[in-house]
């Protein structure tokens, strides 16, 4: 039996500087009154590295049989994620960046090029500044046939 009747995990992303890539707080609740305050009786850290280290709080947490359960479940469901995110990488443009190159067009013309950027790249050249530009032409030259009656 265990001594919280209810435990649950709260993830939080970390940009504190502390070498911590994630932390996951493992929250508890003594009774199921709705009244009732939670508090954290274990923090999950994953490192830059994919260490994991876990921080009792409680420490009938380290024998307590449904805390670690919930524990070992988070460690698992942290592990996969770490792996999965050290496996991709990911680039962000931002409509600011076209608005930098072009700074006459709108946001929305600058989002429409970004969508046009995005489904049209060539991965084998990737999304940089000349083909921002160069989607940029194509839309704006295509704009203004349009606004001529689509010759």
């Amino acid at each position: 039996m265990s001594y919280w009747s209810e435990i649950r995990n709260n993830h939080e992303e970390v940009h504190d500087g502390s070498g911590a890539w994630y932390v996951t707080h493992i929250d508890a609740w003594r009774t199921s009154d709705s009244m009732e305050n939670g508090v954290t009786i274990a923090k999950i850290y994953i490192t830059h590295s994919g260490e994991v280290i876990t921080a009792y709080i409680d420490n009938l947490a380290r024998t307590d049989d449904y805390a670690q359960v919930v524990i070992y479940e988070t460690v698992a469901a942290m592990r996969k994620s770490y792996e999965q995110f050290v496996r991709q990488i990911s680039i962000v443009w931002h409509v600011d960046d076209v608005l930098s190159l072009l700074p006459t067009i709108t946001t929305k013309q600058a989002s429409e090029i970004l969508r046009e950027v995005k489904h049209n790249h060539d991965a084998s050249i990737g999304v940089n500044l000349d083909t921002i530009k160069a989607t940029a032409v194509q839309y704006l030259q295509r704009q203004i046939r349009e606004d001529e009656g689509g010759q």
